[in-house]
């Protein structure tokens, strides 16, 4: 069939897409590129269908009424053909998957970038060459291809009414396209001066200067023009009791309106949610940074300045000691304020100091990170504002506007406008997109991912996902549900775990997450006895369904994970036995990645093998069963045909075997999985067909398991737990395992240090206002079990210790330290207790080998040190001999730690090493993944990126 390629308006358009399957959401992805109008009828979906009409029903020809084009995308040839006829019997234009001879149009490889379009096509002869071509064409494409054709098109109608001779106007456009790729900007011509509206303050003025600048830089002449809003007349009030939003704004839209004025300049965090009628955002140049610092005059504020409830929100949790003041004005009366004595420090944003060039050199500057305060939605962007029936000005102010600070400038406005709030409420926002430095908690974007910290009222959450995504995401019920349930910063997340036939057969991963989520969804085959393991607060939800007696439908299952997850709750949905054997687990998984809920996958003791094994049956035994088939009694689910195989140990017989399957009558396309190591640091698995697998799993490893059947298809819960080995002593292994679980990995606890506590060298009292210091969890441990005596004989001492881990278990034994560093190491512990202590005795209740790096710090500066071995570390010798570490990482809580392990021959070559700190790193002395500081918390923190970062 032959094919002409032009473009259309579809603006009136009507497309019904038919399927849900993978093809239908390739289709979708790229229809939504040029229209809303989109409908999808299908029974399951397996793709976003946020912001698009959808139908979940089988497909009936009254489907196709008021439709101008068909997709026909089912996983159902003859269905397709039969869309397909259906179609041109009435008019409407059609593409059928796979089946060019009812095919009316098709979709090629699409580059789009702003209003350029490429599209290449081979006529559906090979997909595979357009891909590539499309590929190689956006490689050749410059950067700031976008702009181009933004810059082209704003310049056009000036150029059609200054040069009249068509000729001339080509070369017009020829140079000026030449100037645009070259990085330059067009000349373009205007009739007037133009008039810039602004605030009077330094700051607006300022502001004002840049865009004026900036289109000077075009050849235009502009000048400003002053006008005083509410909010600069009334400078004694708090803004929420003068309106809030939109009190610098609203005297200078009336002038836009009125025609006193061409454009706007303003902060784009002072305007209000809705623009009046008939304006509009045209531009958003290069932004400032976006960051809140405070200017102070001594390192620990008391009087903190700033109206902002938002910063107050948030700060009140970084200075937990201080006052608040609210203060008002502009950056020079806030500075004075300061200055004068009448507060300790002020903050403000960072943008305002940098385009002002104040000179901060005689004070402390502390820039605040999203964890500590998340910035106003949209602080540090400059948002000019017009008529939308200005042509001209929409089409000039187009060559200043930043396409990228314009997105976050529209992601910000959109979040805080489904919260609805305004200057009464405590909100933040700061949208992240592809190519962003600084992420925030060592995240990554790809290409199309957006990522936005959100603060309200105090509770905080992290939205990702695609671009196309957001404004599901963004919507009112969505954003409000998930604040107005206290959902915090982690999301909600849904685990779907085997609990095998019986309580002791649970496994060790099953029951830790018993023990720590926060709903459990349960079946009637579930031991009830494990769900004794659950937190005091869990909610039990049972949804067992048995032969003629269901509690719930699959689908309001699904349903109901679903919104537990969108609420931020942690969900453990306990199946009996494994829950991909006749458990649906397989559907739940579907329904969860449908929804774009995260989820995990935990395998199961299946009762098919352990029931026959607790009663002495072998499933499988040499010369008696060389294997065995596991299937479901009842009679509606009986397809043999549709039984899936599993081979053990057969990846040398692979070849062997498919001969086999086939002379069974297989056909060639039977999809067929090869997995090798599974559970290992290198896993493996080749898919392919009965047809090509032989070769494709020619090189596979060993050993390994061959799974045949339409299963072999799926992917579900394709993130791969990465796995660490955790070593040293056992207190120090169960802590990090309890972090770096509830952070997703798999971790494998290598125990190789034992400790063996020492009460030989405590002596007979302390002196009274003497300080014991603690240099780890367990020093604390082993000192309280060989003190014996009673535990008020200490209440006249003071304590120190060296991080929070040491602090929290001083705290279980009803003990609170009086001194812990910032940082936390040897070095910091040591100045703090050389600044804060005098004359007192100091104890170091530490290991018979611990750093001397302590001791002879406090011993330089004079301090009555006594060093105190409280416990005796000895190696595991057993543990490492028997060890070979096939995990992505090893993780080493100490120098020590490393220095044994290494002694007693540890490996280290085929894993990445992970340190606690400098300290542990330099007893390890190669390359390796070091904590920012010395504690389980950051290190979790260094794992995650560095998974990120692969």
């Amino acid at each position: 069939m032959t094919y002409f390629p032009f473009y259309i308006n579809i603006d009136d358009k009507r497309f019904l897409i038919v399927g849900g399957g993978r093809i239908a959401g390739e289709k979708l992805s790229r229809l939504k590129q040029f229209t809303e109008n989109i409908t999808i009828v299908a029974e399951e979906f397996s793709f976003d269908t946020a912001g698009i009409d959808i139908r979940k029903k089988p497909f009936a020809a009254a489907d196709l009424d008021g439709f101008d084009y068909c997709i026909a995308a089912t996983d159902d040839c003859k269905l397709n053909r039969s869309i397909g006829s259906l179609c041109r019997e009435r008019g409407i234009l059609v593409n059928t998957v796979d089946d060019e001879s009812y095919c009316d149009f098709i979709f090629p490889s699409i580059i789009k970038e702003g209003d350029l379009t490429v599209s290449v096509s081979t006529n559906g002869s090979s997909p595979a060459m357009a891909a590539l071509l499309k590929k190689r064409i956006r490689e050749i494409l410059p950067d700031n291809i976008d702009q181009v054709a933004r810059e082209m098109k704003a310049a056009r109608s000036v150029i059609r009414k200054s040069v009249p001779d068509q000729d001339d106007r080509k070369a017009v456009y020829k140079q000026m396209l030449k100037t645009c790729l070259d990085g330059g900007r067009p000349d373009i011509y205007f009739p007037h001066r133009i008039v810039i509206a602004t605030r009077g303050s330094k700051l607006a003025l300022a502001q004002a200067e840049i865009v004026k600048k900036k289109l000077a830089c075009l050849g235009m002449e502009s000048e400003l023009r002053i006008i005083r809003t509410q909010g600069d007349k009334e400078q004694k009030k708090s803004l929420a009791k003068i309106g809030g939003r939109g009190v610098f704004v609203k005297e200078i839209e009336r002038a836009l309106l009125s025609g006193e004025a061409d454009i706007a300049v303003h902060s784009g965090k002072d305007l209000p949610f809705e623009l009046a009628a008939g304006l509009t955002i045209a531009a958003t140049p290069e932004a400032e940074s976006d960051r809140d610092v405070m200017l102070s005059v001594t390192d620990d504020p008391v009087r903190i300045g700033t109206g902002s409830l938002r910063r107050i929100k948030q700060l009140k949790a970084v200075f937990p000691k201080a006052e608040f003041i609210p203060i008002r004005g502009n950056v020079d009366t806030r500075l004075e304020k300061l200055r004068s004595g009448q507060v300790d420090a002020i903050v403000l944003a960072r943008a305002g100091l940098n385009r002002l060039s104040i000179d901060t050199g005689d004070l402390i500057v502390r820039e605040f990170t999203d964890r500590e305060c998340i910035p106003a939605a949209t602080q540090g962007i400059i948002a000019v504002e017009c008529r939308r029936d200005r042509r001209d000005l929409l089409n000039l102010l187009s060559l200043i506007d930043d396409s990228k600070v314009h997105r976050r400038f529209n992601g910000e406005r959109a979040c805080v406008r489904a919260l609805g709030a305004d200057c009464t409420f405590a909100a933040a926002a700061r949208y992240y997109q592809s190519g962003d430095k600084d992420l925030p908690l060592h995240e990554t974007l790809r290409e199309g991912e957006y990522l936005m910290p959100v603060m309200y009222q105090g509770m905080s959450h992290i939205f990702k996902g695609d671009v196309y995504s957001f404004d599901r995401d963004m919507s009112f019920e969505t954003v409000r549900r998930i604040f107005h349930t206290g959902a915090q910063k982690k999301r909600g997340k849904v685990y779907i775990a085997g609990a095998g036939p019986d309580y002791e057969l649970l496994t060790l991963r099953t029951r830790q997450l018993i023990g720590s989520c926060d709903d459990i969804v349960y079946d009637d085959l579930i031991d009830p006895s494990v769900l004794s393991l659950a937190r005091p607060d869990a909610a039990f939800h049972p949804v067992g369904k048995r032969l003629g007696s269901h509690k719930a439908s699959q689908q309001q299952i699904n349903d109901f994970l679903v919104t537990l997850a969108v609420s931020g709750r942690q969900v453990l949905r306990l199946k009996g036995g494994d829950p991909f054997v006749f458990g649906r687990g397989a559907e739940e998984a579907q329904a969860l990645e449908g929804a774009g809920i995260e989820y995990e996958l935990v395998p199961g003791i299946t009762s098919a093998v352990a029931v026959p094994e607790h009663f002495g049956i072998p499933v499988t035994s040499r010369g008696v069963a060389s294997g065995f088939i596991v299937e479901t009694g009842h009679a509606a689910e009986l397809h043999r045909d549709c039984l899936s195989r599993v081979y053990l140990m057969g990846i040398t017989r692979l070849a062997q075997i498919v001969d086999e399957l086939t002379s069974e009558g297989f056909p060639a396309d039977t999809p067929v999985a090869v997995m090798s190591r599974g559970f290992k640091r290198d896993e493996t698995i080749i898919r392919g067909r009965l047809s090509d697998i032989v070769e494709k799993a020619a090189d596979a490893p060993m050993p390994g398991i061959i799974f045949v059947g339409e299963g072999a298809g799926f992917s579900l819960s394709a993130h791969k737990r990465e796995s660490v080995t955790v070593t040293g002593t056992r207190s120090f292994v169960e802590r990090a395992e309890r972090i770096l679980t509830d952070r997703g990995f798999r971790v494998k606890p290598l125990p190789h240090l034992i400790t063996e506590t020492n009460g030989e060298d405590l002596p007979d009292s302390f002196e009274t206002g003497s300080i014991l210091v603690f240099t780890s969890a367990n020093g604390v441990d082993s000192f309280f079990k060989a003190y014996g005596k009673d535990l008020r004989t200490l209440a006249s001492l003071r304590f120190a210790v060296i991080g929070p881990g040491t602090g929290d278990e001083l705290r279980k034994r009803g003990f609170s330290y009086d001194y812990m560093p910032e940082n936390y190491t040897s070095e910091a512990l040591a100045e703090l207790l050389i600044e804060k202590t005098g004359d007192e005795r100091i104890y170091l209740l530490r290991a018979d080998n611990a750093s001397d790096t302590l001791p002879a710090l406090l011993d330089s500066a004079h301090k009555k040190v006594e060093n105190i071995c409280v416990y005796r570390t000895t190696v595991d010798q057993r543990l490492i001999a028997s060890y070979d570490p096939d995990t992505d990482y090893i993780l080493f809580g100490s120098a020590n730690g490393v220095r044994s392990y290494i002694e007693a021959g540890g490996k280290t070559s085929n894993t990445r090493v992970v340190c606690i700190g400098e300290l542990t790193a330099r007893a390890y002395g190669k390359k390796c993944i070091v904590a920012k500081r010395p504690d389980l918390y950051s290190l979790a923190d260094e794992l995650e990126a560095a998974v990120r970062n692969e």
